[in-house]
């Protein structure tokens, strides 16, 4: 007796189920189809937000290469000042300096052009070139007494 009442209780829940799954069907369809609309909206509100990250990071560094490029224009000047007494050691320097200062600049054209993939470590190493270039500038500027 059990064994049928079980078998019907399974049977009338199976044509229950049976009868609702085209209702069910559509409705699974229409949540799935929600889920990826919301999925690829968060996706595009993320890759904007990098951009706009990526846009600020990138007008940061062209201020910091305009502040570089009057710091070693007045470097420069000193250097042309001093030419007669200057120590080839200082010079190697000033000439070490302006190699920075290129690859800064190729660097600072590499994160311009880059994607996502490899903005952060190409962002990093920037960074770190700017702060080094920076502290040395400010080193030979007190050592030529500059400001």
């Amino acid at each position: 007796m059990k064994r049928i009442t079980i078998a019907v209780i399974v049977l009338s829940v199976g044509l229950f189920f049976g009868s609702c799954s085209e209702k069910s069907d559509d409705q699974i369809n229409e949540m799935q189809e929600q889920a990826e609309q919301s999925a690829n909206e968060s996706m595009s509100s993320m890759e904007e937000g990098a951009e706009t990250i990526n846009d600020k990071f990138v007008q940061y560094v062209e201020k910091q290469r305009e502040a570089l490029n009057e710091e070693m224009e007045d470097i420069e000047a000193a250097l042309n000042e001093q030419s007669d007494a200057l120590e080839p050691a200082l010079e190697e320097r000033w000439n070490e300096l302006k190699d920075q200062k290129e690859e800064l600049d190729e660097q600072y054209q590499e994160i311009k052009e880059s994607t996502g993939e490899n903005f952060e470590e190409t962002k990093a190493d920037l960074q770190d070139q700017v702060s080094s270039l920076k502290d040395e500038l400010a080193q030979l500027k007190q050592e030529l007494g500059i400001e």
